[in-house]
């Protein structure tokens, strides 16, 4: 079976567009799982918490631990991998996890990457593969975020730690922070706005193009986007947003997360294509891709808005829209 150029155009501009749709409203699909009106009614004992549960963690363990490495490894020149190896790699690592979403309910998801798959197998070259990828990857992010966005998280809010001085005393983190008056002379490049609403919060930022071309001009290309605003929940007062973005471009320039001053923009290829700002104290000991810095003047409102954001991640009190636009 061979199949044609159009056929594989038409495959991508339907995910495509299905991607964009997912930047503004829920799936059916998410809002049936959470719900329980699964048509599937997935779930032992009568009960579709477990379902949602499982699936959710599988949909991001998938589209940031094996779709977007398998983008890497299909863009890569120097691991030498034909497109028959590419194709093997996807079908060993993507039909469990393709065939149990769609079974939980993701049955978009599941339709594409079959189809995907097969486009793929019966036009085997690099850059049909790399194509579909993309658009397999940007769809399943976007799905991400809408599961993120109404997964029960208050649940836990219960799971606290005891109280800072019961804790025994222990590796001290680090809580550098920046107060200088002024950006960095390490940070320069083009300037964004960016806007909270219906918080009606803005703040201005220097990309880190200084630091970090390709990647700052990665994302400048897929500038303007207004997306949800999410709350992290383990680094600390960090906040994190989904975008349209598929970001392979190389990062030269890094840095740990709990070393990041307040106002740090940040950009994760790995966990998602996110777009983060960090308001706080951080404590995750992971390095991350430095994007830019909020200017000092434009500082004081991140509190607010990561208050907001933070309350709304557990108990969904009204949704935060952040839009971003070059200035």
């Amino acid at each position: 079976m061979t199949t044609t150029v159009d056929e594989i155009d038409a495959l991508q501009r339907e995910i495509n567009t299905a991607s964009r749709t997912l930047l503004n409203a829920e799936p059916g699909e998410i809002n049936a799982i959470r719900t329980g009106n699964h048509k599937v009614r997935a779930g032992a004992g009568g009960q579709y918490f477990t379902t949602w549960d499982t699936a959710h963690g599988m949909l991001r363990d998938w589209a940031c631990c094996g779709l977007y490495p398998l983008l890497r490894l299909a863009e890569s020149n120097e691991t030498g991998l034909m497109p028959a190896q590419l194709l093997e790699f996807w079908q060993a690592t993507a039909y469990k996890y393709s065939t149990y979403l769609g079974y939980s309910g993701f049955d978009t998801l599941h339709s594409f990457e079959r189809r995907a798959y097969a486009v793929c197998a019966a036009q085997p070259d690099r850059d049909t593969i790399i194509s579909m990828l993309r658009e397999i990857v940007r769809y399943a992010n976007l799905l991400t975020a809408w599961s993120h966005h109404y997964f029960p998280w208050g649940v836990g809010a219960g799971m606290r730690y005891v109280e800072a001085s019961d804790e025994p005393s222990g590796a001290a983190v680090s809580t550098t922070r920046l107060t200088s008056t002024d950006v960095p002379s390490d940070i320069d490049g083009p300037r964004i706005e960016i806007t909270w609403e219906p918080l009606g919060i803005q703040a201005e930022a220097v990309l880190a193009t200084s630091l970090n071309p390709e990647l700052v001009e990665e994302f400048v290309s897929a500038l303007p986007f207004t997306i949800l605003q999410e709350h992290a929940l383990v680094s600390g007062e960090s906040m994190f947003a989904w975008t349209p973005l598929v970001s392979t471009a190389p990062v030269r320039h890094t840095e740990l997360i709990s070393d990041a001053p307040i106002g740090r923009l940040r950009f994760s290829q790995n966990s998602g294509q996110k777009f983060i700002v960090q308001y706080g104290t951080t404590t995750e000991n992971l390095a991350a891709p430095v994007l830019g810095q909020i200017i000092p003047e434009h500082r004081a409102g991140l509190a607010a808005v990561g208050e907001a954001a933070w309350n709304n991640t557990l108990d969904r009190r009204e949704d935060i829209w952040v839009s971003v636009r070059l200035v």
